[in-house]
């Protein structure tokens, strides 16, 4: 099992660099830089590439930094293709060390708490009624005094 981290720059090395130091081991994670004169295209080759020489059954996940971003743009047509591969933006060294240390994505990412989720977790939402009287703008701020 492995997982494909990806960004704009060095940050997915970065992350996996800074996870080995505490973590031991990270094998299990494949980092793809995203650079200046690169296309979704070719991160797309990127990500193809690395499922053909690591097996697309073994990938759980395509993490990404941004949603919306290049490298989690490219990862969309891969993840519609081979339903077995999560799409997940938010990555941060926390996401990595809790992989790395055994949780399973759904639960590391919960205990995150700061990634966007694609297809792996929604996080609760709460509905907040609107007030039934209007509300009074004030185009100002009020200080306590004293």
């Amino acid at each position: 099992m492995y997982y494909i981290i990806a960004a704009h720059g060095a940050y997915a090395e970065g992350c996996k660099s800074s996870c080995e130091m505490i973590t031991g081991d990270t094998s299990a994670f494949v980092p793809v830089t995203f650079t200046e004169d690169m296309t979704k295209e070719d991160v797309e080759k990127k990500y193809e590439k690395i499922l053909a020489e690591k097996g697309v059954d073994e990938c759980k996940a395509i993490i990404a930094d941004l949603p919306g971003g290049t490298p989690y743009n490219a990862a969309m047509r891969i993840v519609a293709e081979h339903k077995n591969i999560q799409l997940v933006a938010g990555l941060s060294q926390q996401l990595l060390v809790l992989l790395n240390a055994g949780e399973e994505l759904a639960d590391a990412i919960a205990q995150t708490g700061e990634i966007y989720g694609n297809t792996v977790v929604v996080k609760e939402k709460k509905t907040v009624q609107a007030p039934k009287d209007p509300v009074e703008k004030k185009w100002y701020c009020e200080f306590p005094s004293g």
